[in-house]
């Protein structure tokens, strides 16, 4: 099933129309009026929606391995992802638990302190040292090949 939508921008004037591709019936229609011109720009989105099959996962092209720079680039971050939210969650809770029974744990904060000291090299390391030679990332290939920049040559 697919959502289709469909904008319309018209000098001020925007129409969104959706309906569903099995069966064309139409979702509603909503409409802000502004001034009418003859020059309009339509724009097409389609949504995938799946309600009994599951979302297919993302696959990696060769078999993972920590040697395959880009796969590196990807498990650095994932890992940190995870790393800061266990952090958020467990330190969060140890204090909301210290403060509900008033409790006076006395190591606490140094517990929360040194964890987030680690947390900070993880941080620090993952995002400014570690190198990745032989992958280049999307933001670095769009800015040498000039793709998204304002300057005009």
């Amino acid at each position: 099933m697919v959502l289709r939508l469909l904008f319309k921008l018209n000098c001020g004037s925007l129409s969104l129309t959706g309906a569903l591709s099995n069966n064309q019936k139409p979702l509603g229609r909503s409409r802000l009026e502004g001034c009418r011109n003859t020059h309009h720009q339509t724009t097409m989105l389609e949504v995938g929606i799946s309600s009994n099959q599951p979302m297919p996962l993302p696959r990696w092209e060769t078999p993972p391995t920590r040697k395959d720079p880009a796969y590196r680039f990807q498990d650095d971050r994932y890992t940190l992802g995870a790393h800061a939210m266990v952090y958020s969650t467990l330190v969060t809770g140890l204090w909301f638990f210290q403060l509900l029974y008033r409790a006076d744990w006395l190591w606490l904060k140094p517990f929360v302190t040194g964890w987030t000291v680690l947390l900070t090299i993880n941080a620090a390391w993952v995002l400014l040292v570690a190198r990745y030679p032989g992958f280049i990332s999307e933001k670095k290939a769009q800015n040498e090949v000039g793709i998204g920049s304002d300057v005009e040559s």
